[in-house]
Order: structure tokens, then sequence, then C-alpha cells
């Protein structure tokens, strides 16, 4: 079966002002298999929302090729371009893009306008729809009079309503509070199972990415730097951008000495740090970054038993930040400044500028190229 939305080889110039011209998409291939969400992430100008608009019609490529349900919208070598209201796609944009003087059932039921349903087929379809987004009965409010996560509820019914078999998604929870960003998260990740249908998800919020993307492709600079499902790009970073992008890292240069198998054996201004084997090949005497992840590193008031833990170093308590979730310690070792998340209740009593140690499991620990990486 063809996937929903195929992305072969697109490329996207503009030309600014004094004839510059940037390239926001550069060579992107990808595609969104049947009821997958691909969440696209990261940072503003990296191409993320320029692409989702390739697909959706509202900008032209200069180069490649998009598929649609296993039909071309859009090629560059045949000169097809199919006008975005005829993509059988539906869009969800940051702003709501609500009718202000169309009420809830209005603005939801208008994608269904011109395909001569019956008046109660369309009136069942916009009541289901707003029953399935949690705002059944403000049906005949308008868009002024409800609250932002109402509005944001009322453009996902506007999407959903007509079955479309996929979705485009450009930031829609950026505009309303964290709580009910959070609750609007797990509501959207129950209907595309519900629904089963496909779509392209663009947002900043790497929690957002992590917790809604079946995939997710992490971009830079118009290219895609990693792509892969949630976990994997988390565990396994293919560089320090990626690994710096999403989620927090702590990173401490070094030089490889030896990798084997088992373990990747690296020279740091804390002293040896080994870490799990490399993903690429790296040859002794590079310069690499061990990758330190907060949550990974266990924080200790007394100093370990040598070899009964890996990777010890002294360390001095620099500050301590009580999250709710966790508790936040920062410390210095070797010149570095450390994050470390911890739940260890045991440590409540560490205060500014007491001596500890930390240990991590060659295991949890990563290692990435040192190139172009700036302190």
């Amino acid at each position: 079966m063809a996937p929903r939305i195929e992305i072969n080889r697109v490329t996207k110039r503009f030309k600014r002002g004094g004839g510059k011209i940037v390239v926001p998409v550069d060579d992107i291939s990808l595609s969104v298999e049947q009821h997958e969400l691909v969440v696209l992430l990261g940072p503003s100008g990296c191409g993320k929302t320029t692409l989702l608009r390739c697909v959706a019609g509202l900008e032209r490529p200069d180069d490649g090729e998009i598929a649609i349900d296993g039909r071309t919208v859009f090629s560059a070598a045949k000169g097809i371009f199919v006008r975005p209201d005829q993509r059988r796609i539906s869009m969800i944009f940051q702003s709501y893009a609500l009718w202000p003087h169309m009420t809830v059932a209005q603005n939801v039921g208008y994608p269904l306008e011109g395909r001569k349903l019956a008046a109660a087929e369309v009136d069942r379809r916009v009541r289901e729809t707003l029953q399935m987004v949690g705002i059944a009965g403000l049906e005949g409010q308008y868009p002024g009079r409800i609250s932002g996560g109402q509005q944001q509820r009322t453009a996902l019914a506007r999407a959903l309503v007509s079955n479309s078999t996929v979705v485009l998604f450009d930031e829609p929870l950026s505009n309303v509070d964290a709580q009910v960003r959070s609750q609007l998260r797990f509501e959207l990740k129950r209907m595309q199972r519900q629904i089963g249908f496909s779509g392209l998800y663009v947002t900043h919020d790497q929690a957002e990415a992590m917790e809604l993307g079946h995939r997710v492709a992490v971009l830079n600079s118009g290219r895609i730097a990693a792509l892969g499902t949630p976990r994997d790009v988390y565990d396994e970073p293919p560089d320090h951008y990626v690994a710096g992008f999403v989620g927090v890292s702590n990173f401490i240069p070094g030089t490889l000495r030896h990798a084997t198998a088992d373990v990747s054996a690296v020279e740091t201004a804390l002293g040896r740090i080994d870490a799990a084997p490399a993903g690429r090949t790296f040859s002794p005497g590079s310069s690499v970054l061990v990758v330190l992840r907060p949550e990974k590193i266990a924080l200790h008031t007394t100093q370990p038993a040598a070899g009964a833990i890996a990777n010890i170093f002294p360390v001095q308590v620099e500050a301590r930040l009580f999250s709710g979730a966790h508790t936040e310690y920062v410390v210095s070792a070797g010149g570095h400044t450390i994050r470390i998340w911890s739940h260890d209740e045991s440590l409540r009593d560490l205060s500014d500028g007491d001596r500890a140690w930390i240990s991590a499991p060659p295991a949890a620990l990563r290692i990435v190229s040192a190139e172009g990486f700036a302190a």
C-alpha cells in the first residue's frame, strides 16, 4: 500500500533582499505511512513549516516530487502542481483560522459544504466530531466567546469532520497554556489512534514531539538531522545538535583512546569516561563528546567504593533547584558544569559548595563527534 504522504528530494528556495538565496528545505525525502503521525521537530528557521506548506500546496517547491495517497500532487520534472483545495487533506493552523462570524457548528461543518450531503447528515457528523474533541454543547457559540483551548478543539474538529485520511498540523497547540496543551496532546493521540488518520505535525516543543510522534524528524538548516522513533532519536542521537535539541544533555569533550564492542574509552578533563560503543566508527585520537543525560547520572554524598560503580568523579555542588517532578543539582568538575536530575530524597541536605560524587553506567552514555561543537 502506498504511503499516505511521500516526499522525494524536495527543495524550496527563497530570494531575500539583496538577492541572497536561502534554502529552508534542502533535498528532503520523507514518507508518512498508513495510520502514522510523523513530527517535524526543530527550532525556528529550520525549514519544518516550509516543508509542511509544500505538502499542503501553499508553497511551490523548486525541485522534487510530492505524492498524497499515491497521487502525485507536485512534480518539478513533470510540471505537476495540484491546488491546495484539490489535495484531499485537512490542515490545522497555529492561528486556528476560525471564521469569527460563524458559530462553532458552522466552522466545523464548513468543509462539508458543497458535498451535496443532507442537512441531517452534516448535523450528525458535526455533533459527533464535537463530542469526540470534547466541546459538545458549544455548537451555537462564536469563536470570540470561547477559550483558546476550546478554539483549538474547534479547529481540530473542523479538520477531522470530513474524514480526511491526511491531516497537517502547523504548531496547533502553541497558543494554549501548558495544562490545556498537555490535555490536548493526550486527546489528539487518542483521536489519531481511534480515527486512524495519518499526518505531519510541526512543532518546536520536544515534549510534544516525543509524546505524539510515531516517528520524529529533527530538522537542521533545511535537512533531516535525525529520523526515527522518539526513543531512538533520544537514546541514539547522531550528533551534538540532535542530542542538544532533543532533551537536555551535558557534553564533556574528550579524546577517544580506544573502542571495543563493549565500551568506548574517552580521556576527558574529568578523567577517563567509559561510554557505550559508538554508533559510528571513530579512530583512536578522534575528538569526541560524551553525552550525559541529566536523569542518567547518580549523585552521591559519600564516595562510592572503587570498582562498585563505573565513571566515579568528585564534584562540587553549585546549586539545588526543586522542580516538583525532580530536583536538579548543578555541579562542577574539571571545568565543566553538569546538570543532574534526581528523585533521591537522601540528597536533600546537600547545599551549595558541598563536595559530592557523581557516577554513570557506561551503557547510559553516548559519544558523538565534536566537529562543529562550541562549548
